[in-house]
């Protein structure tokens, strides 16, 4: 049953108004007549005046990247969609920015170690503490193993599973009553279109089954001579860490470098 207040106690009430508060505040206060807005807790969020003048689009934009992570990976979900959304909010939504300030090395050392069983420095001879990138789910840092081979370490963000999960439930309540109860759910198929992303996030939240993809890559493109993907370190490799060989190069070059890809 959906957890909407009147049909039982809801969940995540504080993320729900947080979120909601947002889109409001950003202009998307006309989203409440989708929702039971006879609901106490509903009647106090009401539409705004833009803080800036900015298209709806932006702003649209600007509320997915302050809702966080989930919400930033689906605004570039949807940005593949034109058949869900005009071509402004496409072309807005192709401008995501995933970056995010890094944590601190204490906090993605305890990851390391908790993945990994043992101390990064047992593992790696050199490691640095300051992140190659960091995004909504991870980060990545240059390190060297005891070989003297050069490798990138990614490393998901802690407690981000948890937070997704949060989200991803609201997402998938919200699309429920709104495919069931709204003139919206009519037009279109928001419960399996919420299925489907978290279907797509949960499997991005694996590194190892990226790690599989890399090396089903590398090994369908072989005869390429122009282009390389980097070896996979199985032994330094798990869900929430991934090591892989370092190469050098930019987003010109015709070599694939696997360390640039999603975080």
């Amino acid at each position: 049953m959906l957890n909407i207040p009147g049909t039982r106690q809801i969940k995540h009430l504080q993320r729900y108004q947080h979120i909601l508060n947002i889109f409001v505040r950003h202009g998307f206060g006309f989203m409440l007549n989708l929702l039971p807005t006879e609901r106490p807790w509903l009647q106090k969020l009401r539409p705004q005046p833009l803080s800036e003048p900015k298209t709806l689009p932006v702003h649209f934009r600007m509320a997915l990247e302050e809702s966080g992570p989930t919400f930033v990976k689906l605004g570039q979900m949807l940005s593949t969609r034109p058949d869900i959304l005009p071509p402004l909010y496409i072309a807005e939504l192709a401008k995501l920015q995933d970056a995010v300030p890094p944590l601190p090395w204490e906090e993605i050392q305890k990851v390391i170690k908790d993945e990994l069983k043992a101390p990064p420095e047992a593992i790696f001879d050199t490691i640095d503490p300051e992140p190659m990138a960091a995004a909504s789910l991870g980060q990545v840092h240059a390190a060297t193993l005891h070989s003297g081979e050069r490798v990138v370490i990614k490393v998901q963000r802690p407690n981000i599973l948890k937070t997704i999960a949060v989200d991803l439930e609201i997402l998938q309540e919200l699309a429920h009553y709104v495919q069931r109860y709204t003139p919206l759910g009519h037009m279109y198929s928001l419960e399996e279109i919420a299925d489907e992303f978290a279907n797509t996030l949960h499997a991005e939240l694996d590194y190892r089954r990226e790690a599989r993809n890399a090396e089903r890559f590398k090994q369908n493109f072989s005869d390429e001579s122009d282009l390389y993907i980097p070896q996979v370190h199985w032994a330094y490799t798990t869900k929430r860490v991934l090591t892989l060989e370092r190469i050098d190069g930019d987003r010109k070059s015709t070599r694939l470098n696997s360390s640039h890809g999603k975080l």
